[in-house]
């Protein structure tokens, strides 16, 4: 039942950090268009981030929690700035977005290890 009980939390959080992946892939993608486009999308992916902390939290994950925690981070660092400058360009874009999406690759890979037999 344990067992039963573990791998589901960690399909769940597999699962989670892939929908959260391709969200912000999606997202990310229209910062060169204006911020309030995309406000709401933003705001989603943002909780849908804060969900995967919460997640990997209560599992007592302390390396996932710490992923979580620097794309949580990284993500607000970027919301901001695109919402102050209204839209965002060049290397400093792609920088941020290679990172986000890194950290999220990384707890895709930890997620996935954890999946295997």
């Amino acid at each position: 039942m344990l067992a039963a009980c573990a791998s589901a939390g960690q399909t769940l959080g597999y699962k989670r950090a892939t929908s959260a992946r391709e969200k912000a892939a999606s997202v990310l993608a229209k910062a060169e268009e204006p911020y309030g486009h995309h406000a709401d999308a933003v705001l989603d992916l943002i909780n849908e981030v804060d969900a995967g902390y919460s997640q990997a939290q209560s599992h007592s994950n302390n390396r996932a929690s710490k992923q979580w925690l620097q794309v949580k981070d990284e993500l607000q660092k970027f919301a901001a700035d695109w919402h102050q400058r209204e839209a965002l360009s060049g290397p400093y874009l792609q920088q941020r977005v290679k990172i986000i999406l890194g950290h999220l690759d990384a707890i895709i890979a930890d997620e996935a290890a954890k999946k295997a037999p």
